[in-house]
This record gives C-alpha cells, sequence and structure tokens, in this order.
C-alpha cells in the first residue's frame, strides 16, 4: 500500500507576519449600514515590522472593553483577513468568540461544526491556504520551515492549527480585564497569564475584604 504521508522532517516553523498599515475608522450616522461599521482606508506606505504570531493572537483575544480598543488593535495590525473583512466592531468580537472556541473546546471539530460557527469557518477555512517554504536563514545551524501570513486572521489562524497539532492545552487568564489565552506547560494549577495579573487579582480581592470589613464594621456602630 503507498504511503501518502510521512514524517521526514524535523524543523523549527516559523510565522512570518508583517502587519500593513492600513487605517481603520468607524463610520457613524446615515452613511453607517450597521452599528459600529468598520471601514479600512489606505495609509501611506510605511516600513513594516515583523510581528509574533502568538503574541499577536494573545492581543486579539485580550478583553476588550470599548470600540477604541478595537481599534488599537486593528490600527496596529492592519489588513485583518485575506478573504473578505470584518465590517463592524460586533463581527470582530465574534471572530475574538469564534477563535477563543475554537482554542477551548476539546474538540475541535465539535468547536469548528457549532452551527453558531458556519459562517466564520467559511472564512477560517479559507484563511487556511498558507504559502509554506523551506529555509535556512543566515546564521542557522539547521533549517527553518515558515509560514507566510498575508493578514492577522491569517497568522491567528496558523497559530490554532499550530496548537492543536502540537496538543499544546490552552486556558484563558481569570482576571476579568485580561482574558489573555496562555499555554498550560506544568501539572501546577494556574489561573492568570503572567504574575502581573495574579498580582493584580491578588490586591483586589484584598481591597474588596478590607471595605467588606470596614462596612461591617460601621453597620454594628
Amino acid at each position: 500500500m503507498a504511503h501518502t504521508t510521512a514524517t521526514v522532517l524535523n524543523v523549527p516553523l516559523h510565522i512570518v507576519f508583517l502587519p500593513t498599515k492600513d487605517r481603520w475608522l468607524i463610520r457613524r450616522g446615515k452613511l453607517a449600514k450597521r452599528y459600529g461599521e468598520l471601514f479600512m482606508a489606505p495609509a501611506p506606505s510605511l516600513r513594516r515590522v515583523q510581528m509574533d504570531a502568538w503574541e499577536l493572537r494573545s492581543n486579539f483575544l485580550a478583553n476588550m472593553p470599548d470600540e477604541h480598543a478595537v481599534l488599537a488593535f486593528l490600527n496596529a495590525t492592519g489588513r485583518f483577513s485575506s478573504h473578505g473583512s470584518v465590517h463592524s466592531v460586533q463581527e470582530f468580537l465574534e471572530w475574538q468568540r469564534v477563535i477563543h472556541d475554537l482554542l477551548e473546546t476539546s474538540s475541535f471539530h465539535k468547536a469548528h461544526g457549532s452551527p453558531r460557527n458556519d459562517k466564520f469557518m467559511v472564512i477560517f477555512n479559507a484563511e487556511n491556504e498558507f504559502r509554506f517554504s523551506l529555509d535556512i536563514w543566515k546564521g542557522a545551524e539547521e533549517g527553518v520551515a515558515v509560514i507566510e501570513a498575508k493578514s492577522s486572521l491569517q497568522a491567528i489562524v496558523a497559530t490554532v492549527l499550530i496548537d492543536r497539532i502540537r496538543g499544546t492545552k490552552i486556558q484563558f487568564c481569570a482576571r476579568p480585564d485580561c482574558g489573555r489565552p496562555y499555554a498550560v506547560t506544568s501539572s501546577h494549577e494556574r489561573k492568570y497569564c503572567e504574575s502581573y495579573c495574579a498580582h493584580v487579582e491578588s490586591v483586589r480581592r484584598t481591597r474588596r475584604k478590607k471595605r467588606k470589613q470596614h462596612k461591617s464594621k460601621e453597620e454594628v456602630q
């Protein structure tokens, strides 16, 4: 029987993503077809700086309190999708939920097949068409597999698929105003993405406890 797949490579995999300098704005008033409608306007060509794809995903999945946070992300990363666009703040937040589900759900195919994700999966699958190459970078002792992402969503899709292939377990920061994903690397219980978030929540708990104690004393008096 002929083998159609074979494991022949054991090289580092690198995702190359260069944010475009397109400018995102929110259209309001009579020109807007929906609430918080987003549109992208070409901006002057500037020198682009490569962005780490996993850091990009972390920033994308962070809790965004308002439309200004959404715009800040889009203006920092440029083109959102190579196969369409994101047309409103609400649609952007829906994309957050879809990627969150794909990372969190124990069964990738269960999240992929969810009816509420159907319209997004069409674009997700289209973004799963990467330019892939093998290269030997200057100064490197071994080859490198390179995925070139044309948009922020394509880079994010690549990280999701790679983490699934590697069997990486993902959890999300318990700090309400963070929510960033992090990889579970040990059996030790962990609730926060980094020590800073754990410290912030510890301070908040202490302050709540002191306010409660102070209120109790006032009621007794």
